[in-house]
């Protein structure tokens, strides 16, 4: 639908239409969450600070958000998924948000005036002819989208003093040569890092249970029974075509050595260490790693070169001392100078790291990149001034939900245990 209309009447017009259909402001009555739960015709979704967040306007934005995943599932959402995503949850919570920004532009007064929201009315493509405004497309328009004129101007009101609070933000943001500079080196000083990552899967290949831990491990009827019911699991898979009795041995090793996750994690810590001085910048000292870890089938990678500003490493997940290492300046990784590998812990496993390349900052292009990275940082530091102020913002607000409507899983549930 919103492809048709970006198509018909523009970017700008979706952006205003879709704010304004997730926030329809028609209201049924007063509800009071402390005193009733039910969905009578005076119910609301909940207050913000007295104010009421009408049944319509949650079932609206409601209905919307839903359409959103759907498009990202194929088109279905399961009742789990529905409360995985924090579907109902997350719709109060922008609702609330956008009430306490129409407030805080009201105390502000930065609410705009009715010329404004007349004039911005009369400015949308969408209820314009060849001839300029026309006050019946207007009307017809409305009408279809169960709109009267006085809910779609209140609306619009509250979006114009909306954008004029977000505006009075970016007033208040400054980015400092120093910031310019620092953001230009972390994204444009990069490293490769050539590394091993040890996992307990991995550790697991190289554990040695004896026979006599297998037998007895086999002597306890539960531990059988725990097996077939694996063997069960995977015969259509890995073990399809065989006989448990010809694999039980192996299944029994199999799960002796996830109990030892310890004895794993020291013995991939030891081999860490063996690594160490095997790990260099040649090919040859690649194939004298892989020779080592076939076993455990494990491979020496590469990132390739990575920003001083990437926070996450494919294959390795975030390591903040590795990268913090990488970048030093003392070079404390770097085989290009006196560098040397050195073994990190990870909740990935046991990593052996060293840089391999480097590629410094060419600061000759910081003019050609200022207006992208002053773009880049003016944005973060507006979001993270905005999103400071609305913490402390709704922190101090009464906000109360009706949870027939948020969260009636959990109050049908409350119910019934009560």
């Amino acid at each position: 639908m919103f492809s048709l209309i970006r198509k018909t009447f523009g970017p700008a017009f979706v952006g205003l239409i879709i704010g304004f259909i997730a926030f329809v402001f028609i209201f049924y009555g007063i509800f009071n969450p402390k005193a009733t739960r039910g969905l009578h015709e005076g119910a609301v979704a909940g207050l913000v600070n007295g104010e009421k967040i009408s049944l319509s306007e949650f079932n609206r934005a409601y209905e919307q958000r839903l359409e959103m995943f759907k498009s990202f599932g194929g088109g279905k959402l399961t009742e789990q998924q529905l409360k995985m995503f924090r579907v109902r949850e997350s719709t109060f919570d922008s609702l609330v948000e956008r009430k306490l920004l129409v407030q805080q532009s009201r105390a502000l007064g930065l609410e705009v005036g009715d010329e404004q929201v007349r004039s911005s009315i009369r400015e949308m493509a969408v209820f314009r002819n060849a001839g300029g405004f026309d006050p019946l497309r207007y009307e017809q328009i409305l009408r279809a989208n169960r709109y009267t004129p006085s809910t779609f101007e209140q609306m619009m009101r509250d979006d114009l003093s909306v954008q004029a609070l977000q505006a009075s933000f970016r007033e208040k943001v400054r980015v400092s040569e120093g910031e310019l500079k620092d953001e230009f080196l972390r994204t444009a000083e990069k490293r490769e890092i050539k590394y091993v990552l040890l996992t307990t899967d991995m550790g697991r290949k190289l554990m040695k249970i004896s026979s006599e831990e297998i037998e007895k491990f086999l002597a306890d009827e539960k531990n059988v029974n725990l097996l077939k019911s694996q063997f069960d699991r995977r015969k259509e898979s890995d073990l399809k075509g065989k006989e448990f009795e010809a694999v039980k041995k192996t299944l029994a090793e199999e799960q002796i050595s996830r109990s030892k996750v310890s004895e794993i994690r020291a013995q991939n810590e030891k081999l860490g260490d063996e690594l160490l001085g095997l790990l260099g910048r040649d090919k040859g000292s690649d194939d004298r790693l892989n020779a080592k870890l076939k076993e455990m089938g494990g491979t020496v990678k590469t990132t390739g070169l990575l920003p001083r500003s990437q926070g996450f490493i494919q294959g390795i997940g975030e390591s903040k001392e590795l990268l913090a290492d990488a970048f030093s300046a003392a070079g404390t990784l770097d085989l290009t100078q006196a560098g040397k590998a050195k073994r990190y812990s990870t909740p990935a496993g046991v990593l052996v790291a060293a840089v391999v390349a480097a590629e410094s900052a060419d600061e000759s292009k910081l003019p050609s990149e200022r207006a992208r990275l002053m773009s880049e940082l003016f944005q973060q530091k507006q979001r993270n001034l905005f999103s400071t102020w609305m913490k402390s913002i709704k922190d101090k607000a009464s906000i109360e939900s009706n949870a027939s409507v948020v969260n009636p899983g959990e109050e049908a549930e409350a119910k019934a245990s009560g």
